[in-house]
């Protein structure tokens, strides 16, 4: 199939629309026919004037790029050739004209563009309701204004619940059975958790309540282990230690643990309150978890940003060494989403880490602002750039990412993915979701898998019972 500059030929979607670009009737155009060919990136091959496709290029990597002003006609139908079969599939035909002549915007413009219409193609093919899309709605508008590209990036990147509304933290001892505890925010340096214990309360769902519609979550939030610990970024945490249904039976932490890398807009008491939870997973895997606040999420002091979120990674990783005693080899570090780019750092730079999972990985921020992560360079404002640091991970590691992700789309996955040196098989998870990856059964079979099976947390289990 050959792609043109004067006629082209380029497949829309994964549901085999496919478009005719004619090039030449306006500037404008002729530029957005250019940007739908890099949209192809490495699955096109050049030879001087035409553009062919390699015989491993996947539509569903191609976007939605023509702008909405257009006209469309239906022209027939295009052949597929397979290079290894005689088979032929039947595409139709779409030929897409502008209907207003302009000039080629700025390139802040294209920007702001781009972003506008990644909002909307996300609400339309999420369904989202009336009031979620309210919801996002506001959250566009407090990102774009003021309009300028760093704190865009900035806001975009970090998005912390505001204090005490998922949890809050109380000395142990002003908890009374029966009595709904008082908010209040308490002073991190104030507190040693080893010495005076600190509990968590969670204002949602009862889960501090001692009504009988609660039994399950009572006896979670009673083994949560609440720890404060200084970050080299110069903030005091709040992290949590999840000892798991069959670490409680034998007496003795796992063999080796999580560490739960969150995503953005979450907290420790968000994970709490999602299902599975951070209990649940523990009990699942049988493995404990330890979970942390980056700065300036939940109740950990300081304000997020990139070097914060990586420091206080590294510190949480000297803590399970140095307050655990866990060597780095058996901590197994966790990321969904935001949580990737800090686990893959750490990954990156601590070759002695044996094992990593990574749930709807990203490139960089930018690259999913502008719906393409094959992007080769972007500017100094992009957060996040993991697509520069995976190359280095020597850790086994296990990709999962949904099919219907429109947050961060699965070609992100994909690129992270080939990139690794000892990725371990992946998991695409079909019809999941951003969010919905999180709650899939599938994903957590898999996962589990991997850490019982592929790195033998089972066969440790087996041999700590045996002692």
């Amino acid at each position: 199939m050959n792609l043109s500059k004067p006629n082209g030929i380029l497949p829309m979607d994964s549901y085999g629309d496919v478009i005719v670009v004619k090039s030449g009737i306006s500037r404008r155009h002729s530029i957005r026919a250019a940007e739908l060919v890099d949209a192809f990136g490495d699955c096109l091959r050049t030879d001087g004037s035409d553009c062919s496709f390699g015989s491993n290029w996947d539509p569903s990597l191609i976007m939605r790029t023509l702008p909405e002003v257009s006209r469309r006609t239906m022209r027939g139908n295009v052949e597929l050739n397979d290079d290894d079969s005689s088979s032929q599939n039947l595409i139709p035909i779409v030929e897409v004209l502008p209907t207003q002549q302009g000039s080629v915007p700025p390139r802040k413009k294209w920007e702001l563009r781009c972003t506008l219409q990644s909002f909307l193609a996300f609400m339309k093919a999420s369904g989202e309701s009336i009031s979620e899309i309210v919801l996002w709605t506001g959250k566009v508008i407090y990102v774009l204004c003021p309009p300028i590209p760093a704190m865009m990036i900035h806001k975009v990147s970090f998005q912390p619940p505001s204090k005490g509304k998922f949890y809050f933290l109380l000395p142990t001892e002003e908890l009374i059975p029966g009595i709904k505890p008082k908010k209040r925010l308490i002073r991190l340096e104030q507190y040693d958790t080893s010495i005076r214990r600190v509990s968590f309360v969670f204002p949602y769902l009862g889960r501090n309540s001692e009504e009988p519609d609660y039994p399950t979550s009572r006896e979670q939030i009673r083994r949560l282990k609440t720890h404060i610990f200084l970050s080299t970024s110069g903030n005091r945490l709040v992290g949590v230690e999840i000892v798991c249904a069959r670490s409680m039976v034998v007496g003795k932490r796992s063999p080796k643990i999580l560490l739960f890398a969150q995503p953005n807009s979450s907290d420790i008491g968000a994970c709490m309150m999602t299902d599975p939870n951070l209990v649940d997973i523990s009990d699942f895997l049988n493995c404990d978890v330890f979970a942390f606040d980056y700065s300036g999420f939940g109740m950990s002091d300081g304000s997020p940003s990139e070097m914060n979120v990586y420091n206080d990674i590294e510190s949480a990783f000297v803590f399970l060494q140095n307050s655990f005693g866990y060597a780095p080899e058996d901590i197994i570090p966790l990321g969904f989403s935001m949580g990737t780019a800090s686990s893959i750092h750490l990954a990156a730079i601590f070759p002695r880490i044996s094992a990593m999972i990574l749930i709807a990985p990203f490139t960089s921020v930018i690259r999913v602002i502008a719906r393409s992560p094959t992007i080769e360079r972007t500017p100094q404002i992009d957060k996040f750039r993991s697509v520069d640091k995976v190359g280095r991970v020597e850790a086994r590691t296990l990709v999962c990412h949904g099919t219907k992700d429109f947050i961060v789309p699965i070609n992100h996955g994909q690129l992270i993915y080939s990139k690794l040196r000892n990725a371990t098989e992946p998991l695409w998870v079909k019809e999941a979701t951003h969010q919905g990856i999180y709650c899939n059964r599938t994903l957590w079979n898999r996962v589990h898998d991997f850490i019982n099976e592929e790195m033998e947390l089972r066969i440790l289990w087996e041999e700590l019972a045996s002692c």
